[in-house]
């Protein structure tokens, strides 16, 4: 925007003066938060690996089923399918969590893999913790 500013002396004109106005804080902020807005998601997409692996027992070489598998600090988990293979989104430098009843825990650094396969062993001392207790009865109608 431009403005024209007369300035009048002893009721005489003596200079006309052209400015522009200086930047709106704004229109600014605007523009940063749009910027921000659209390419934020693109760089965060860029960091995010899709990892998939197969989840198999150390001693029998079998595949787990059912494993949970999750990006430790997040919510974000899945477990392995019937096949024991899994997939999931997370970032290049996340650490997985693979956790399954009667196995060790493991965590495991992606480190940028899109393929890592999982070996469990079992944890002898977790099974003599689980205790299955049934009461009542029912009747079928």
């Amino acid at each position: 925007m431009i403005f024209i500013t007369t300035v009048y002396e002893n009721g005489t004109k003596s200079k006309i003066m052209k400015r522009k106005s200086p930047p709106s804080m704004l229109g600014c902020a605007a523009c940063l938060l749009l910027l921000a807005y659209f390419y934020s998601p693109t760089l965060r997409a860029q960091d995010r690996l899709n990892i998939s692996g197969t989840v198999t027992d150390s001693a029998s070489n079998n595949i787990l089923p059912g494993v949970t598998i999750s990006v430790k600090g997040t919510s974000q988990a899945v477990t392995s399918d019937v096949s024991g293979k899994f997939s999931i989104r997370a970032p290049g430098s996340a650490v997985l969590i693979i956790d399954f009843l009667g196995y060790k825990t493991l965590e495991i650094p992606v480190n940028g893999r899109t393929e890592i396969g999982v070996v469990l062993s079992q944890d002898v001392a977790t099974l003599d913790e689980v205790v299955v207790i049934g009461y009542g009865t029912a009747r079928k109608s």
